[in-house]
């Protein structure tokens, strides 16, 4: 197991989806947050930014990252965030 991850990046949206954004994040977020090793998870709307969301994660390491990634709750996500247009860049 590597050291700590903390991911952070932006996803962009069609300002009109705003809320179909937020309903498609809040049912990733609390699954996310109630995983093994995951000490923060979530996403951010950008003030200056319409239609653009923060991203911040914090995993304690490689380990529990991957897990969360073949979840269903992020396949999921990522399946909404494709049918709602959205583009995903992210670091870790």
């Amino acid at each position: 197991m590597s050291g700590t991850i903390i991911v952070t990046g932006y996803m962009k949206f069609d300002p009109a989806k705003h809320d179909e954004c937020l309903a498609a994040m809040a049912k990733v977020v609390e699954p996310s947050l109630s995983e093994a090793g995951c000490h923060d998870y979530g996403f951010y709307p950008d003030p200056a930014r319409a239609g653009t969301f923060r991203i911040f994660e914090h995993w304690d390491g490689d380990e529990p990252f991957n897990a969360h990634c073949q979840t269903p709750h992020y396949l999921g996500f990522m399946g909404a965030v494709q049918t709602l247009g959205g583009s995903v860049v992210v670091q870790r």
